[in-house]
């Protein structure tokens, strides 16, 4: 092991049985620099994650099957360090999506579900009813519901009450939830360096009343938002992208 790493080992198990979890992805995500490295549970529930940069960061055992994940914030100091994980089964949501001046169907709209502070949830895609479905893999705790119909349908992204503060128990449904999005203003753009050469992966994101969202930018340097009328506030700042989480 290299010295100025930490080892970090543990087990994963089923808090109603106590009995280990196979295959769950645990995650090392560093806080300084939102590097990502992920290994796998072994069939005994066991994980072991070498080499990792001290410092503050999160261990996040990633939604699986019919669990829900967690996720451990720490200041890793030490050379070893022992984090067990108790998943309890997930929640589910299930509704549809509406324009809400014309009472029709959002199809093809994406569905969000964050459990904060620990950023772990679940995304879907309204069908050609607008109906949505999180059956599976569902974090408990308390988040808000976030609903981003594509831009092109003129509806707005937004977080629609009384929905942005929905507590979900651990296997729990809640269902019949309908999601109402107002028409929006497209915001759209481009982000150049000062060669003139478009910034690809910049994150540019929309914080309002009923609004929070990111989107990243294009390998052209483009965005495009679809926001709610009123005041909102357009931020731009570097975010990692990577081409795939797991440490091979």
């Amino acid at each position: 092991l290299n010295d100025s790493g930490v080892a970090i080992s543990g087990n994963v198990i089923d808090a109603a049985t106590g009995q280990p979890i196979a295959g769950i992805k645990i995650t090392y995500r560093q806080g300084e620099t939102n590097a990502w490295f992920t290994e796998q549970a072994s069939q005994t529930g066991e994980y072991l994650i070498a080499n990792m940069p001290k410092g503050e960061a999160d261990i996040i055992a990633r939604p699986e099957d019919i669990y829900s994940g967690d996720c451990k914030s720490m200041d890793f100091q030490s050379d070893t360090a022992n984090v067990n994980f108790s998943l309890f089964q997930s929640g589910a949501i299930t509704g549809k999506a509406f324009k809400q001046d014309a009472g029709e169907a959002l199809v093809d709209s994406e569905v969000a579900f964050w459990v904060q502070p620990k950023f772990i949830g679940n995304i879907v895609n309204s069908d050609s009813n607008g109906d949505f479905n999180m059956a599976k893999t569902l974090a408990s705790g308390i988040g808000g519901l976030k609903l981003k119909p594509q831009p092109n349908t003129g509806y707005a992204w937004s977080i629609p009450a009384p929905h942005d503060n929905v507590h979900i128990e651990a296997g729990q449904t809640l269902a019949g939830v309908n999601l109402y999005s107002k028409k929006g203003a497209l915001v759209q753009g481009r982000v150049l360096d000062s060669q003139g050469n478009p910034v690809y992966g910049l994150q540019c994101a929309a914080k309002g009343r009923n609004v929070e969202f990111w989107q990243l930018t294009d390998s052209h340097g483009r965005f495009e938002l679809r926001l709610p009328q009123g005041r909102n506030f357009l931020a731009f700042r570097d975010y990692p992208v990577y081409c795939g989480l797991t440490k091979i």
